[in-house]
């Protein structure tokens, strides 16, 4: 049969149904290298930002070892439970996912309902997020490789609008939208041959039986097939959702092979510039961290813990002196003036991801005085003229792009305002914004290198 190059769906159709039990094989751990990974200055600022919020976006030219960075915290932060630990080169706890240009939907991202087979075709995407409900202390990483080559308010679509879901619950955990409705789980005019559950890696109490075996059990027999028969329950109760610790990280290279990002995305997203400065000796004192220590990061470092930053303050998790409440509502309120005109002023979700990074820096620098302190070299500041500069870096600039007409009066105040209050990396990076226009100001500018 001819099939559409693009026609994802008739291809899968095409197929016959998968007879995988979906169980994980016996396969032999692998031994840790060392004893633990010591991390820089600048991993202390992407974990800040994740504990601030799960997504992150690492733009750069290629070669700058964006996706390398985030298989190094998957190893940092994998335990050597003989589950996790089986594979040489990638983390149980890490999925690479390789963004196709022809993602135009979400089905790469949360599969889809198969009318010809009778059956749902699960991602890998989905099986991780399962697993990653099995081990809700461990951070789990999904690289997003080249996120940009096909239109992310596509095929993310469902993310990105399920992402601004999450709440916290009375008992401290957080919680989201299904990303894949509870309907597909409940469904029960799947193929004989076809079991949900198996497909998306959850053990059976019996080891040897196949779908169709699974599927002839009795109502009071199939209650009881699942070892984690608690998140079988939870997926037809709840749907798919996404566990509190899932981490997802955009890789991007911004040329005329990919796609920009809509302020839609930059907005739900902590954002990070990958450049490479002159090389030095350092390069040569040892080789990347890509394997198991025996005493793996504290996922307590890395799990975002808290969404709402009046939430947090109301039920006393955290407190702001009137001083500091004053000095972020100006912060806030000065860079909306310097913005006043442009299509490129900011709301309530920047407010309140300022407090929540300002939590953060103060709950990791907690965390790491209880565990010794920071490796020598470190540099974490967790005052807030820091955490302002950040945000400018993170949240407001990358927000911005344009010719001079649109971008240069808002540029000209907040490259004023950054060296009035010493916020060093946004100082550099507005002048290198605005000499993108150039001496005729005929130019385009953006944040991206």
């Amino acid at each position: 049969m001819a099939l559409e190059r693009n026609n994802k769906r008739a291809f899968f159709d095409s197929l016959s149904t998968p007879s995988g039990t979906g169980n994980p094989e016996n396969k032999q751990s692998v031994e840790p290298a060392g004893e633990s990974t010591e991390l820089n200055s600048q991993e202390y600022s992407y974990i800040a930002a994740i504990k601030t919020k799960p997504f992150l976006i690492l733009g750069g030219f290629s070669g700058t070892g964006k996706s390398q960075k985030v298989k190094e915290l998957a190893f940092a932060t994998c335990p050597c439970d003989g589950h996790l630990n089986v594979s040489e080169t990638s983390p149980g706890n890490y999925l690479l996912v390789s963004v196709k240009p022809n993602w135009h939907d979400a089905t790469d991202i949360t599969g889809f309902r198969s009318s010809v087979n009778k059956n749902y075709y699960v991602t890998d995407f989905m099986r991780f997020l399962v697993k990653a409900k099995q081990y809700p202390e461990v951070p789990f990483f999904v690289c997003l490789d080249e996120m940009n080559l096909a239109p992310v308010e596509e095929y993310f679509a469902d993310f990105l609008s399920v992402i601004e879901s999450r709440k916290k619950k009375n008992d401290g955990t957080i919680v989201t939208d299904a990303l894949v409705p509870a309907s597909v789980f409940r469904a029960d005019d799947y193929d004989a041959e076809f079991n949900i559950f198996m497909s998306l890696g959850l053990a059976t109490t019996n080891l040897e039986w196949k779908p169709d075996e699974l599927n002839a059990l009795s109502k009071e027999e199939y209650a009881q097939a699942f070892i984690r028969q608690d998140i079988v329950e939870e997926l037809k109760r709840d749907g798919l959702t996404i566990p509190q610790n899932v981490i997802i990280i955009g890789t991007v290279n911004m040329d005329d092979t990919t796609n920009s990002f809509s302020r839609k995305v930059i907005d739900r997203a902590m954002t990070f510039e990958t450049i490479v400065n002159e090389f030095d000796d350092s390069y040569f004192a040892g080789d990347v961290a890509l394997h198991y220590t025996s005493k793996p990061r504290s996922g307590k470092l890395f799990i975002s813990d808290e969404v709402r930053a009046t939430q947090m303050m109301e039920t006393g998790n955290f407190e702001l002196t009137g001083d500091e409440q004053h000095r972020i509502l100006e912060f806030i309120n000065s860079i909306n003036s310097d913005l006043e005109g442009s299509p490129f002023k900011i709301s309530y979700r920047i407010l309140n991801e300022t407090i929540l990074l300002y939590r953060a820096k103060k709950e990791i620098q907690k965390i790491m005085d209880e565990e010794g302190g920071f490796e020598d070299g470190v540099t974490f500041n967790t005052d807030l003229d820091n955490v302002f500069d950040e945000i400018l870096m993170q949240k407001i600039l990358p927000r911005i792009e344009g010719d001079y007409e649109k971008c240069n009066k808002c540029l000209t105040k907040l490259s004023a305002r950054a060296e009035d209050n010493n916020w060093k990396q946004s100082m550099d990076k507005i002048e290198f914004m605005i000499a993108r226009f150039g001496k005729d100001k005929s130019g385009f500018t953006s944040f991206w290198n």
